[in-house]
């Protein structure tokens, strides 16, 4: 059972690369267990016995349940959706002699030497035109695209007493050579199946690409990328669907922006 679940944890995680993607992945899990979605600015009409779940901003979700019987108050828990990362800047590309790197912004409490020497790529939404509106697309670069390279030791004596990494310095990663210019938005367009040209702004971030793993000696470790905290967006799910009859309305909150203080209109505060 416990094996079990891990991998279920390890393939949610795999199909989360951003937090808008976590939120769908939870969207499409209250839908099957037959949750009804409501839009935040409608009227609602709710009934005893009734599921239901509204989301904010794609990066935020609170999913509850309406009990048959009179409700002795509310039982709530809550996670994050979001996870230490790179956010891309608007016009991220930045040359660098014969190669081409991309422009971040480091978000949240990350260790950062953990995102050196391993494949990365991106994701998160698009903003687009289409048929004379704006919509939403997510996206996901699902490929080895990119790497924050470290330095031979003979370059950077220091490499093992005590590193200092700055972000914007030491954290570039590198896209490709200098002939990749201007190409990085065709990438993410055709990751999208839209037109480079309709793409009107972008919310993106880096992601370590690999799977997680179950390991050790009587494999009771595991070891993914994301654990915090979608390791606890998991768990407040499952136990959240798997809750019997209580008497009391149960909600399942996954909140976004924990990383950064939880200050916004989708945070928990």
């Amino acid at each position: 059972m416990k094996k079990a679940l891990a991998k279920e944890l390890l393939q949610f995680i795999e199909k989360s690369p951003s937090t808008y993607h976590v939120i769908e992945n939870v969207r499409r899990r209250l839908l099957a267990s037959g949750y009804t979605e409501l839009e935040e600015n409608a009227r609602w009409n709710l009934v005893h016995g009734g599921k239901y779940f509204l989301t904010r901003g794609g990066t935020s979700c609170i999913a509850f349940r309406i009990p048959e019987e009179a409700t002795r108050g509310f039982m709530l828990t809550a996670s994050h959706s979001d996870s230490p990362s790179f956010k891309l800047k608007e016009n991220p590309e930045r040359a660098a002699g014969h190669y081409l790197q991309l422009s971040t912004e480091k978000y949240g409490g990350m260790l950062m030497g953990t995102w050196l020497d391993r494949p990365l790529s991106v994701a998160g939404r698009l903003m687009v035109r289409e048929s004379g509106r704006i919509v939403t697309k997510l996206v996901n670069v699902d490929r080895d695209l990119l790497i924050i390279p470290n330095v031979a030791i003979h370059m950077n004596r220091n490499a093992n007493d005590c590193m200092k990494f700055a972000a914007n310095i030491d954290t570039y990663p590198l896209f490709g050579g200098a002939d990749a210019k201007d190409s990085f938005l065709k990438t993410v367009a055709e990751a999208a199946g839209v037109q480079e040209a309709d793409i009107l702004g972008h919310d993106l971030f880096l992601y370590v690409r690999g799977c997680g793993t179950v390991l050790g000696a009587k494999k009771e470790l595991i070891a993914s990328p994301k654990l915090d905290d979608l390791e606890c967006a998991f768990g407040c799910m499952k136990g959240f669907l798997a809750a019997k009859p209580s008497g009391s309305v149960p909600v399942c909150c996954v909140f976004d922006n924990e990383e950064v203080g939880s200050q916004t209109k989708q945070g928990a505060a």
